[in-house]
C-alpha cells in the first residue's frame, strides 16, 4: 500500500519551516531527508489507526541519495 503524496508534500513544506537544526539559515539535504522520513512514518502511522489497516504503519520515505550533503535553500520563515 502505497502512502498518499500528500504526506510527503506537507512534510517537505514544514521541513521547509522547521529544520535549520543549527541555526545556520539554511536548510541542508541531510536535515530535510531526515525531517521528511520522520514525519511520514509518523502521518503513515496516524493513517493506519484511522483507517484501521496495519498496511499503512509500515511506510516510509525512500531516498537514494548518496551523495554529499550540500544546501537546498534559505528556511522559509
Amino acid at each position: 500500500m502505497a502512502i498518499p503524496t500528500e504526506f510527503f508534500t506537507l512534510a517537505v513544506l514544514e521541513a521547509l519551516r522547521k529544520v535549520d537544526s543549527n541555526g545556520d539559515g539554511v536548510i541542508k539535504l541531510s536535515q530535510l531527508v531526515l525531517y521528511v522520513r520522520e514525519r511520514v512514518s509518523i502521518l503513515a502511522k496516524v493513517l493506519a489507526e484511522k483507517a484501521h489497516d496495519p498496511a499503512f504503519a509500515e511506510q516510509t520515505a525512500r531516498f537514494g541519495s548518496k551523495g554529499e550533503d550540500f544546501v537546498l535553500v534559505k528556511q522559509l520563515h
